[in-house]
């Protein structure tokens, strides 16, 4: 008979006898009156929930996306806030399931700077756990596969089966993208699409295609964009820029972040979360909200003069559906004016350095060189002809070159042997032995 079935009021009285209840028994059932679980063990649990301040205290009331923005604030000091919160806040709230297309959310900052902050709110709102640098592509494409699908035994499409997820992956480093697992850069690139997809060869000759999409928030302390090879990824990078509040500059501050201290913040550690899932499941799961994100949605659809490329509103439209039902901006032309502004930064301070190495090395050929180009050019069709000089660039100058423009600030990151090879290589020049068997650049078509 189980335990649990045995009246509360057994406790040695004559019942004993009628129900025959041995002494061994009766003692171990008083001891368990005692304990606060049926398993006989304390539930700790109970008291480290307890002793957390609840996320609900720190939000504060207000719709959802009010919430989340005050969670935000009281976690992180985020430069130029009132231009970057609206778009974290948006993109936390996404509902995966019923979007098509999501940029990559990369948070970027040095160490100290709040970068890992949106990835533990993200985690927290979905009830999982991020994954760290160095996972592998194996690794990741069964988290996203797992974290879509509320039966694991159905496919995603599967009606009613999906569910809505982020993948978070922390202190990501530029060669967990480009090194031999080369499927993570893929995953990345394509995974941004509802419909895409990587297919992977098995043994034995069959193919598994995998379904990766899923909104991402990636952070590092590198500035990938940086990085030419990721050319492609930056152009589906809503990057955030964090700094240390001892590192800001005027442009920085704004009025909704001027009077904010690190001694405010809260850790994020210390906070209990029970309740948050629950509230954003039961938000998009309510007809009325998502009966207006169709709505929304076909309208944007629509919209013309946007003041973005096509793809990049493309990019955005989910983005700028999820703010507008939310209520984190107040109209669809605020939000898009909003977007279109970030991608004019975007272009000018986030492509822009994926290109800057290119620009820094094309400046010193040209000094380098024009000496060379313009004696050869005296030379042609005379009798000294064979004294032209082949235009050729030493390794060595050009990487003291880029080094002392990285200490100049010219370059926000210092550019290492493989960034100076791909750009090169880009220009149209390739490392080979000259006619003293030393290794230089020189021009491919020379």
């Amino acid at each position: 008979m189980p335990y649990q079935n045995i009246p509360d009021d057994v406790d040695g009285t004559a019942q004993d006898e009628t129900l025959n209840i041995p002494q061994y028994l009766k003692e171990a059932l008083d001891q368990q009156k005692e304990r606060p679980t049926t398993d006989g063990k304390r539930d700790f649990r109970a008291f480290r929930v307890d002793s957390k301040q609840s996320w609900e205290e720190v939000a504060g009331e207000g719709t959802l996306a009010q919430k989340v923005a005050n969670l935000v604030k009281a976690s992180i000091l985020l430069p130029r806030q009132r231009f970057q919160l609206p778009l974290a806040t948006a993109y936390l709230l996404l509902p995966s399931a019923i979007c098509n297309r999501v940029p990559i959310l990369f948070s970027q900052g040095g160490s100290g700077s709040g970068k890992s902050t949106l990835g533990f709110l993200s985690c927290a709102i979905h009830a999982q756990a991020s994954i760290s640098s160095g996972s592998t592509f194996a690794s990741i494409r069964n988290i996203i596969s797992t974290a879509r699908r509320w039966d694991l035994t159905l496919d995603v499409d599967y009606s009613g089966n999906e569910k809505n997820t982020a993948l978070v992956w922390e202190d990501i480093k530029p060669e967990d993208i480009s090194g031999a697992d080369n499927h993570i850069f893929s995953l990345l690139k394509n995974g941004c699409e509802r419909t895409g997809t990587i297919t992977v060869a098995e043994i034995g000759g069959t193919n598994l295609v995998f379904k990766i999409f899923s909104p991402k928030l990636i952070s590092s302390i590198h500035p990938i964009y940086a990085r030419i090879e990721f050319n492609e990824l930056v152009r589906r990078m809503l990057v955030i820029q964090h700094k240390p509040a001892n590192k800001w500059m005027a442009e920085d501050f704004d009025d909704d972040n001027r009077n904010s201290s690190p001694d405010d913040l809260v850790d994020l550690a210390d906070i209990e979360w029970d309740g948050l899932r629950r509230e954003f499941r039961d938000y998009w799961e309510d007809e009325e909200n998502l009966q207006r994100w169709v709505e929304t949605s076909q309208s944007l659809s629509k919209v013309r003069n946007h003041g973005m490329s096509a793809p990049l509103y493309k990019m955005s439209r989910d983005l700028i559906c999820c703010g507008v039902v939310t209520g984190v901006w107040t109209s669809k032309a605020e939000a898009i004016r909003h977007l279109a502004d970030y991608w004019n930064w975007h272009r000018d301070n986030v492509e822009s350095q994926s290109t800057a190495t290119q620009k820094a090395l094309k400046r010193f050929i040209e000094g380098k060189t024009a000496q060379t180009v313009e004696t050869n050019r005296a030379l042609v069709g005379t009798a000294a002809e064979w004294m032209m000089k082949p235009l050729e660039i030493d390794p060595s100058e050009l990487k003291q070159h880029c080094e002392a423009l990285f200490k100049q600030g010219e370059l926000d990151t210092n550019v290492g042997v493989n960034d100076v090879n791909r750009a090169m290589n880009h220009l149209g020049w390739v490392l080979k032995p000259n006619s003293d068997h030393r290794n230089t650049w020189q021009l491919a078509n020379g």
